[in-house]
């Protein structure tokens, strides 16, 4: 009898291994024979080290690239939607799949991160390579490789590179570029916070600039906005920080901060061995501008925020945070209780964020004009007229809840962002 279990499980392991061998050999390692199955509109299932050789025979087409795993359950459930893609674009441009099951060397060559299914687009238009992840930017991939490009398009957006000439009242920020709906909030608020007493010189606002692809996403409506931006400076932590820290140096009565990006929840991913650290361990608004080579050391956390203003400061404090899971700029697990960011230990201070630690905020994509909750905070800010140091900011944030959780519902969002609201005297 055991001997006979003992069979049945070499056999077990024989059939895996061969399983695995089939599948790694299913990938096509010939140029000549990928180029072919791509040219009768195919997805190509290739080995790692015939990338760079179909992305340089191929340099006047676009190639996308899919990066999966054999435990993705998006990469299985968008597979027929990729063959379409692939379809529609027979002797256009060529999608590619590789499977990084094992094979962290070729993810980290292609500066991919662990995110599946992660996309990396080379186009005639681009001036150098994209990377996409989640089916939620098939899309937007679609509406770029329906379109030849033949030079590079850049957004007509220009920087305020001037220093302020004063410290700060109000900072707002539009972290990141992949969409104009955030530039488009900085852009609101930054005309009601004057309607509020604060004087244009006494605003810094920030916001990040869109590589071509993001633009032609957007691009009516970064074209609209271009001309209310010319005030604004890049979005850079550093810069964002130093115009922070010198508002506060000011004893000023009140700051107001806005600040509205893509938002990224603490990672629990440990890198390999050689490979460098660029996971944050804490919640983070995305900036996508500045120097540092991993993207996340360039991203806004509370405690970042924090440590540049003193404790002992008594100026009163609205801080707004809009992106999934900014609830985290409160508390890391939606109970302050527990667990607290460096943000509630200042006093004066009230925090108004779009969604819980855990949930993703809405409205975030192309086409959309603005964010839910920037939509609605906006409507009520309007109807406020009273001076930034008058409003009362509790019910400011229950107007803006009820009417962010209304239009959820409206478009049967599944599960509601459930915006949170911390205040300290």
């Amino acid at each position: 009898m055991l001997s006979s279990i003992k069979a049945l499980r070499i056999l077990s392991i024989a059939a895996i291994l061969l399983l695995q061998a089939c599948a790694h050999s299913s990938a096509i390692d010939s140029l000549p024979e990928a180029l072919t199955v791509a040219a009768e509109g195919k997805v190509v299932t290739v080995k790692p080290e015939l990338i760079d050789s179909i992305v340089k025979a191929n340099q006047d087409k676009p190639v996308l690239i899919e990066f999966v795993t054999d435990w993705c359950e998006v990469c299985k459930a968008i597979k027929r939607d990729v063959s379409r893609l692939a379809k529609a674009g027979a002797g256009r441009y060529l999608v590619l799949r590789v499977d990084v099951t094992r094979d962290e060397k070729t993810r980290r060559q292609y500066e991919m991160q662990p995110v599946y299914p992660g996309f990396k687009l080379y186009s005639p238009g681009l001036a150098k390579p994209i990377e996409r992840y989640g089916s939620n930017e098939l899309e937007a991939l679609e509406d770029w490789l329906k379109v030849p490009h033949d030079k590079v398009i850049e957004a007509p957006l220009v920087f305020n590179t001037k220093p302020s000439p004063r410290p700060a009242r109000a900072i707002l920020i539009a972290g990141s570029a992949e969409n104009a709906n955030f530039a488009q909030e900085v852009v609101w608020i930054n005309e009601l916070v004057q309607y509020r007493g604060v004087n244009a010189d006494e605003i810094e606002c920030f916001y990040a600039k869109p590589d071509p692809f993001q633009y032609f996403g957007d691009k009516a409506q970064f074209d609209k906005i271009a001309p209310l931006l010319k005030a604004c400076r890049a979005s850079d932590r550093g810069e964002i920080l130093r115009a922070l820290q010198r508002a506060f140096l000011a004893n000023p009565k009140n700051v107001f901060l806005y600040a509205t990006s893509h938002g990224a929840a603490p990672s629990n991913y440990r890198p390999e061995k050689g490979e460098k650290d660029c996971y944050v361990r804490a919640p983070s608004l995305i900036i996508d501008n500045g120097d540092n080579d991993c993207e996340s050391a360039n991203h806004l956390t509370p405690d970042s925020i924090a440590s540049v203003i003193p404790l002992e400061a008594e100026a009163k404090k609205v801080f707004i945070f809009q992106g999934c899971y900014s609830g985290g700029f409160i508390s890391d697990d939606n109970d302050i209780r527990k667990s607290t960011s460096g943000l509630t230990k200042l006093s004066h201070i009230n925090i108004l964020t779009a969604a819980r630690s855990d949930r993703p905020s809405f409205g975030c994509g192309s086409g959309d004009v603005a964010t839910y909750f920037g939509l609605a905070f906006t409507s009520v800010f309007i109807e406020d007229k009273r001076d930034l140091t008058e409003i009362d900011w509790s019910a400011v944030f229950k107007k803006t809840k009820q009417q962010t959780e209304d239009m959820e519902k409206k478009l049967r969002v599944p599960q509601s962002s459930e915006p949170q609201y911390f205040q300290k005297p």
